[in-house]
């Protein structure tokens, strides 16, 4: 049972790191090609990471600060609760 945990363990936070850098990613590419539409990898990133980023874009978007705000921090903000996660991560086995 303990290995089978591990093992889960192990997958998630491989996952929470794959899913770190494609948010990296996503954030340079919205530097780098503003105007562009970047392509089949640009399209491909953003079908990964825009349904772990929508929810959390949705509750920023609740608190006027950040809706006035020209940013979106929604990218940081998942970042940070994924490494939350990745630090918490261990303690569970």
């Amino acid at each position: 049972m303990i290995r089978v945990v591990a093992l889960l363990a192990n997958t998630v936070d491989a996952m929470i790191t794959v899913l770190t850098f494609l948010l990296l990613a996503r954030a340079l590419m919205s530097v780098l090609f503003m105007d562009s539409e970047g392509g089949r990898a640009s399209s491909f990133v953003y079908a990964l990471t825009e349904p772990v980023l929508l929810p959390v874009r949705n509750f920023l978007m609740r608190f006027d600060t950040f809706a006035a705000l020209p940013m979106d921090f929604s990218i940081v903000t998942t970042a940070f609760l994924l490494m939350l996660v990745s630090m918490f991560l261990p303690s569970v086995y």
